[in-house]
Parts: C-alpha cells; sequence; structure tokens
C-alpha cells in the first residue's frame, strides 16, 4: 500500500477522476468493465471493502437492525406531528419502513467504506459534483429503487455529503458538472400480447364495477391468474385481477424538510443518518401525503377489505404499500407469501420485514421454531409453464446467471461486489471446464434479465461507460464459442428446451422452482460467499452428496460431464431422489392442495382477533 496522499474516487464518475495524480478507489464500483482501458492505465488502489469481513458483516447487521427500529420509531413520530394523525407504527412500517431500511443500510456501507479509506490511505482531496439538489430527492419508493439508488450521480451525492459533513477530507468542488437528468428508459419485452391476456383485460374492465367494500384485495400473489381468479370465487366475491398504480408526484418542499428528527445519536454515523432523513425522504411520505391519501381513497379496490394478500407488492409498490397500511390500521389482515429463496440465506433483511409486518406470511413449506406467524402451504409461483419440457428434444445445457447492482442496497448474508464478480468468474471457469463438445453445441448461457439497466436505465449513451458489469464482454472474451441469451425471453422457453439447467446463485427462487416442477437442475454457488443459515446446512449436505449441490466450478463442470449422457438416469436415481423429496418438502413443496391450503391460511387470519395496535412514542420522547 502507497504511503503518497492519493485523491478519493468514490463512484465511477469520470468527471471526479485525476489521471494525472495516485488515486485510491473507494471500490470496485468504481471501475466499470468497460473502461479498463482508462483505470487499468492509472497509477490507482482500491480501498478493502468492509464487509470482506463476513464476521463484521453479521455484527453490524445486527447493530443495523436494532438502529432500524429506533429510527422507525423516530420517524413515525416525526411524520405523525407533520400530518397531524396517530398512526401506528405498524402503519409506518408497512408505509415507510422499507425505504427506511434500504436508507439505513446503504448510508452505513457508504459511511464505513470512507472511514476504511481514510484509514489506510493519506487522502489528498476528493473532487465533489453538485447538482440541483431535488434531483437527489426521490418521489416514490419506485423511484428511489429503480431510478435513483442504482446510479452513480445519486451515491456520489451521499459520499460528497458524508464526506464534507463529518470528515476532514479536503472536498474540492466542481461546480459546472453535467447535468443529471434521470429519464427511465421503458423495457420493451419481446413477448407479444397472448389471447389469454387480452381475455383477462376485457373482464377486468368488466368486474371492476362488481366490487364489494369488504372483498379481500389480492395483488402481486405470485399465484398463478387462473388460481387467483379461483381463490376470489372461493369467497364469494367477483373475480379481479388488480394491478399496480404509479404514485403520485410532488415537488420538493425545502422549507417544509427544515423541520429535524427528534434524537439522542449514539455515534457519529447516527448523527449523519437522522440528519438527511429529511432530506432525503421520498416526497410522497411528506410533501405528497395528503394527495397519497386522495388517491387511494379514488381507486376502485375495495374500500375496506377484510384482507389482503401478496407476495410482492409491498416493496417497492407505493401505492399497494399505503393501501396495505391504511386499512391493517383499520383492522384489515395482512398476510404475506414468500417471494424470494427464503428461509435459505443465513440472513436477509427483506425476510426479517415481511415476517413482521404479515399477520400470516405464507411459506413454500420451511418453519422455524418459535416463530407463530409462518404457515407452510408450498410453491406459490406457478410451474406449469415447465410442463413442454418432455415434449422436447432437451438437448441444451442451460445456465441461468444473476446479479445485483453494483452499490450495496440491501443487508444480507451475501452481500458485497466481490462475490458478485467471482461468481462471474467461476460461472466462466466452469463452462471453461465443460467437454468442449458440450461447451460449444449444447451449453447456452442466460445472462440475468436487464443486467445493463442496473447502472444504465434511461440514459443514452456509449455502452462502455454505462454497464458496470458488460458480463457478455466477459464470457466472449473469454469463450468466444459459448451462446449467450440476453434474459429478455421467458426463460421458461429455454428450460423446455434443456436436459440441465445448472443455476447459479443463493436467494434466488429459480432452482426452487425447478425442483418443483421436476426439471433437473444442479445449483452452484461459493457458500463462503453466500452461505445458507444452520437449519438449512443438513439438506445441503444431502443435495452434495447427490451431486445436485456444488461449491466450485471444478466439482459442477466434472459432476455435469459424469451424467450428461443420462441425466434423466441420475435425477430418477434413490439417493438423488431420497434427498430432493427431503429438500423440497421444506423449502418448495408442491402440495396437490395448494388453494385449499392458502384459503384456510386467509381465513384463520382473518378469524384471529386483532391485537392492539402499538402507537408510535410521542417525538419528545423519541430517541436514537
Amino acid at each position: 500500500m502507497s504511503e503518497r496522499a492519493r485523491l478519493l474516487v468514490t463512484t465511477a464518475i469520470e468527471d471526479t477522476w485525476d489521471r494525472n495524480v495516485p488515486v485510491v478507489f473507494l471500490g470496485e464500483w468504481c471501475r466499470m468493465y468497460g473502461r479498463k482501458s482508462v483505470w487499468g492505465n492509472m497509477d490507482a488502489e482500491i480501498a478493502p471493502f468492509h464487509w470482506d469481513d463476513r464476521a463484521k458483516l453479521r455484527r453490524d447487521y445486527d447493530y443495523l437492525c436494532e438502529l432500524y427500529e429506533r429510527v422507525l420509531t423516530v420517524l413515525a413520530s416525526y411524520l405523525n406531528e407533520i400530518h397531524r394523525v396517530d398512526h401506528s407504527l405498524r402503519y409506518w412500517r408497512i408505509l415507510v419502513g422499507p425505504w427506511l431500511a434500504y436508507f439505513v443500510h446503504i448510508l452505513f456501507d457508504r459511511w464505513e467504506s470512507i472511514q476504511q479509506a481514510i484509514k489506510h490511505y493519506p487522502i489528498s482531496k476528493t473532487i465533489v459534483l453538485a447538482w440541483q439538489k431535488e434531483s437527489m430527492v426521490p418521489y416514490s419508493m419506485e423511484h428511489f429503487f429503480s431510478e435513483l439508488m442504482v446510479t452513480h450521480e445519486w451515491n456520489h451525492s451521499i459520499y460528497a455529503y458524508i464526506l464534507e459533513n463529518f470528515t476532514t477530507v479536503s472536498c474540492v468542488k466542481n461546480l459546472s458538472p453535467r447535468p443529471f437528468e434521470r429519464v427511465r428508459a421503458e423495457i420493451q419485452s419481446r413477448k407479444t400480447v397472448s389471447l389469454k391476456e387480452k381475455i383477462f383485460s376485457a373482464y377486468s374492465k368488466v368486474a371492476v364495477h362488481l366490487v364489494r367494500n369488504r372483498d379481500i384485495f389480492l395483488i402481486a400473489t405470485y399465484l398463478s391468474a387462473f388460481d387467483e381468479l379461483k381463490l376470489h370465487v372461493r369467497f364469494n366475491q367477483a373475480p379481479q385481477l388488480w394491478k399496480t398504480i404509479p404514485s403520485v408526484v410532488s415537488p420538493v418542499d425545502w422549507l417544509q424538510r427544515k423541520k429535524t428528527l427528534s434524537h439522542d445519536a449514539r455515534n457519529a454515523f447516527e448523527k449523519c443518518l437522522v440528519s438527511l432523513i429529511p432530506i432525503q425522504i421520498p416526497t410522497v411520505y411528506l410533501e405528497g401525503y395528503q394527495k397519497m391519501l386522495g388517491q387511494i381513497q379514488s381507486l376502485p379496490w375495495p374500500k375496506s377489505p377484510r384482507l389482503m394478500f401478496t407476495s410482492n407488492a409491498l416493496w417497492h409498490d407505493t401505492v399497494s404499500m399505503a393501501y396495505s397500511a391504511c386499512h391493517v390500521e383499520n383492522g384489515a389482515k395482512l398476510v404475506y407469501g414468500q417471494h424470494g429463496g427464503y428461509g435459505l440465506p443465513q440472513f436477509m433483511w427483506s425476510e426479517r420485514h415481511e415476517r413482521e409486518i404479515a399477520d400470516r406470511y405464507l411459506t413454500w413449506g420451511w418453519v422455524e421454531r418459535g416463530s407463530t406467524n409462518l404457515v407452510p402451504v408450498g410453491i406459490l409461483k406457478p410451474i406449469r409453464k415447465y410442463k413442454g419440457r418432455r415434449k422436447s428434444k432437451r438437448n441444451r445445457l442451460l445456465l441461468v446467471r444473476g446479479l445485483w447492482p453494483p452499490y450495496t442496497f440491501r443487508l444480507d448474508s451475501g452481500v458485497g461486489l466481490a462475490p458478485l464478480l467471482g461468481a462471474i468468474d467461476g460461472c466462466i471457469r466452469l463452462a471453461g471446464l465443460l467437454p468442449e463438445k458440450l461447451r460449444n453445441n449444447c451449453l447456452i448461457v442466460r445472462l440475468y434479465p436487464l443486467a445493463n439497466a442496473f447502472s444504465s436505465e434511461g440514459r443514452k449513451a456509449d455502452r462502455s461507460a454505462t454497464d458496470f458489469y458488460c458480463e457478455d464482454v466477459r464470457w466472449k472474451s473469454s469463450l468466444p464459442e459459448v451462446q449467450l441469451s440476453d434474459g429478455s425471453d421467458p426463460i421458461s422457453d429455454l428450460v423446455v428446451q434443456s436436459r440441465l439447467v445448472i443455476y447459479t446463485y443463493n436467494g434466488g427462487t429459480g432452482y426452487l422452482e425447478f425442483m418443483a416442477a421436476d426439471v433437473p437442475v444442479i445449483a452452484f454457488w461459493d457458500m463462503n460467499a453466500s452461505p445458507v443459515r444452520d437449519s438449512a446446512i443438513p439438506y445441503f449436505d444431502d443435495l452434495k452428496r447427490a451431486g445436485i449441490f456444488h461449491e466450485t466450478p471444478e466439482s459442477a463442470a466434472a459432476h455435469v460431464a459424469k451424467i450428461w449422457d443420462d441425466v434423466e438416469g441420475w435425477w430418477r436415481g434413490a439417493e438423488v431422489q431420497e434427498a430432493l423429496v427431503r429438500f423440497k418438502t421444506r423449502y418448495c413443496d408442491r402440495p396437490h392442495n395448494l388453494l385449499d391450503r392458502v384459503e384456510t391460511a386467509l381465513r384463520d387470519a382473518m378469524a384471529e382477533p386483532s391485537a392492539p395496535k402499538p402507537r408510535a412514542a410521542a417525538s419528545k420522547q423519541s430517541t436514537v
């Protein structure tokens, strides 16, 4: 490590670089693969990533969970006072909790990254860009998640705030940066609208007039459209197919945002956090709150539902979050269905949150000791889409890739850019170890859908300056003969052509769906980088012995080569089937009476007396 003072670079925005001086990049996210010709020739070092220490990651996760609860209480009081309401903590947890958790995790990561750089390097200065403040404030949860937090510009502004207000690093301002105009590009699917979809759309326009105030509300349940319709009928109501609605957009009012959070911060980071929340909170929760309530009241959705059931609407769908929070406050029950590979990763904040807000949480089979609201019903996602597989020639070997944005945004046990980059390298190595005939003639690599969008979803620019990973380029530079799919086509179209699927990341649902659909699959990832929880280890040990799970590219490639000529014989073998039955029963059960189980869970939730609402503490009593 050099002792020379270095310019600190926080993001991949090259306006903040100086190629003529020694540089320290805050992390790998500064070095876009397509710009290697530039940063590869610089006198530059990369600061160590603080969560490469996995013991620290676990400690920080526990701390941030505790901090989140303290800050949520303060924020709930803050919003109650501003809007002159008296909503419960659960109301605000549903409505603003996902944004707050993301922001707490994001800010802590950015804070710790800066502290690491300062600790390990003498810093000469950093270059700070100044955009219009309003452009950095989200107007909804969707806007924050899809439009801002994935950008270099927004992250640069967060790093700059920390550096300018909480460090002694010299910040040199560039007062005339390029404008930041984030306009999301519509991602056009190649899929045409099917006759079934046209029929459902036409029906929905009629059925909306048959909605009753006390109907249960179903949205984004993960059930198939037909099963969702059947569930409506079982509750004696006109079937509906609700879709998400864009939230209102309100301008920033800086005068309203001058009100600070009442707090007693325990450290400098917490001071930074509570100072930024009033600046960064989405406008829909502050300036646009009354407009949002009006929007909710004008919806054709049930006016006083007895129950709401969803599996994926209460993260990035502001309107559904507000609707659910309002009606939970009025006594409706909230049932949430598993929507990720939950029950498996060592820890996962998204799972924690969903279980916390739900009266009943429907899992795909697993339960945990001490949890009172978990109901194992089986896999909710439709798997009939793979039914055409047996009629195909099945001559493909499908390798399914996964990616996340380069900037950390939510904590789980597999967090970090290094594991993501390592996974790309591991998959390329796996493919390279396959027999040449198999690699050249059979293998197809499905890249993660919209992978390029993580850093370029709206900016029309040279690709080398916008696509952080350039995973297709990485594959082609190493294995030009490998066939790639950009992920725009339905994965089911590829699965039905495949003799075997290789699934390459923890936390996703793909390999669980394939197992439930009886599609031969091999799972492959580094357990050290993305560990599973203790309760899942015996099940993965079974999968290892059966050849279904592998931790190294060498092991996975050797097994694929070994079974390729008789994949079906391997899959039907006694050891494999025994391991599969045990694993599937717990993590991706496929019962014949799924709808019966779901209906029972919903009715049990409605029959349970409502618990008293914990109130948000008064502002003057709330501390951080």
